[in-house]
C-alpha cells in the first residue's frame, strides 16, 4: 500500500502505531478527524513518505524533529 486517505471520517484516538509497518507508504492523509495526542516520531520510519496530512485534528505538541527534516 502506498496511499492511505482516510480524511474527514471522525476517527478518534491516537495515531495508530501500526501505520509505521506500512514501509512503502508515500501518502498518508489523516486530516479532518478527531485524532488526539502527539504526532508519533516513529512516522520517520516511513522512508518513502512524501505527503503527511494531519491538519484539523486535536493533536498537541510540536512536530518531531525526525519528521521536520523531510
Amino acid at each position: 500500500m502506498t496511499h492511505l486517505d482516510i480524511h474527514d471520517n471522525r476517527f478518534s484516538g491516537t495515531v495508530p502505531m501500526a501505520i509505521t509497518n506500512l514501509i512503502s507508504m508515500e501518502v498518508l492523509n489523516l486530516q479532518g478527524n478527531r485524532l488526539t495526542g502527539s504526532i508519533p516520531s516513529q512516522l520517520n520510519e516511513l522512508k518513502q513518505l512524501e505527503i503527511l496530512a494531519l491538519s484539523n485534528n486535536e493533536l498537541k505538541g510540536s512536530i518531531p524533529l525526525d519528521l521536520a527534516t523531510y
